[in-house]
């Protein structure tokens, strides 16, 4: 493997760590037509259109990957339900040991979490699938769509509920 490296991920991207020399190694990943298509459909969006990630593999007692991803995805505004385009830039930090915590039941929040090298292997791909879900906005909306809450009231007629009758019982003393 170079220092710089050009390439596509996805689920079974592999890196063999005896690769990675002591300056590190730089990496410019590109996700694939079918890597995108594949990502819509396991969170459930309308289209993902650009993903890349770019950062540096390098040891420290651990393998770590440091880097910046980006990505466009096709989303539906949940004010408007019009579609629209969400850009996200995200700082993102894997760090890699053959002594996983990710098995453990018994995780801190407030520690990172150590992904596995399975027979000198580590899949940056599957690392950076699951970070873009998890990086996801549950509730993706447009800037410019306000929010505003309206109550019945604002509809004109209230419809009969168990309160109105509450209401009108206080209303007659």
């Amino acid at each position: 493997m170079r220092k710089s490296q050009t390439d596509h991920f996805g689920i079974n991207r592999l890196i063999d760590v005896r690769t990675i020399t002591e300056e590190g190694v730089s990496l410019n990943l590109t996700a694939t037509e079918a890597e995108r298509v594949a990502l819509a459909e396991r969170f459930d969006l309308e289209a993902v259109l650009s993903l890349t990630v770019s950062g540096r593999l390098f040891w420290d007692d651990v393998v770590v990957f440091e880097g910046v991803m980006r990505s466009e995805q096709k989303r539906v505004c949940v004010v408007s339900l019009t579609p629209f385009i969400e850009k996200t830039e995200e700082p993102i930090r894997f760090l890699f040991s053959e002594e996983s915590t990710s098995d453990s039941s018994e995780i801190n929040i407030d520690e990172d979490i150590v992904l596995p090298i399975i027979r000198g292997k580590i899949n940056l791909g599957n690392a950076i699938s699951e970070e873009f879900g998890v990086n996801l906005n549950p509730f993706p909306r447009k800037t410019q769509d306000p929010f505003e809450y309206r109550d019945e009231a604002d509809f004109g007629e209230e419809k009969d509920n168990p309160f109105s009758v509450l209401k009108n019982l206080t209303s007659k003393k």
